[in-house]
């Protein structure tokens, strides 16, 4: 299984690139565990953002898979949240579109609002057509921000939220 995951620049979601993902339930039959999913960010509307992109155009920065999905406890819409493994970020952007086409497939009957969707299943083919656009020794050697299933699982009930002011979600693993 195959998935796109939209990571925007300003955010009232608790994501934390590379470890969590936090999302409404609607999109949980497309990110089970072991999901291989490819991160997007869209077009840059705040330019104070630009410094943390790849690109200001809409592109694809990584990829990762899904590991445990679990309930946002603190949600009162069902929300849930996904850890992440195996996130490995590209040092260059892959562009969601290539001249005048875009890498992924957009049905007629969406394209007015296919954008819209943060998690979007892809097929075998566009998932790997996206990422045989990494320029070859462009993957980050290094696995950054990596969290095993195994260790978010030894912490996962002791995990604790809290809120003070505006709401976040805050994920602490002592070791």
């Amino acid at each position: 299984m195959y998935a796109i995951i939209t990571e925007n620049d300003e955010s009232a979601w608790a994501d934390e690139t590379g470890i969590l993902y936090h999302f409404p339930k609607r999109y949980l039959k497309y990110l089970e565990p072991g999901t291989h999913v490819i991160y997007y960010k869209g077009s840059l509307k705040n330019k104070s953002f630009s410094k943390n992109r790849l690109s200001d155009a809409p592109h694809y920065f990584a990829i990762a898979k899904i590991g445990k999905t679990y309930p946002d406890k603190e949600s009162n819409k069902n929300d849930f949240f996904a850890t992440i493994t195996d996130f490995i970020p590209f040092e260059e952007a892959v562009l969601a579109k290539d001249d005048s086409n875009y890498l992924e497939i957009i049905p007629d009957s969406r394209k007015s609002n296919y954008w819209r969707d943060g998690v979007r299943a892809i097929d075998d083919e566009t998932y790997h057509l996206i990422i045989s656009r990494v320029t070859p020794n462009k993957v980050s050697e290094k696995k950054t921000a990596y969290t095993s299933d195994e260790t978010v699982g030894k912490f996962q009930d002791s995990l604790e939220s809290f809120s003070e002011g505006k709401k976040i979600k805050t994920l602490c693993n002592y070791i």
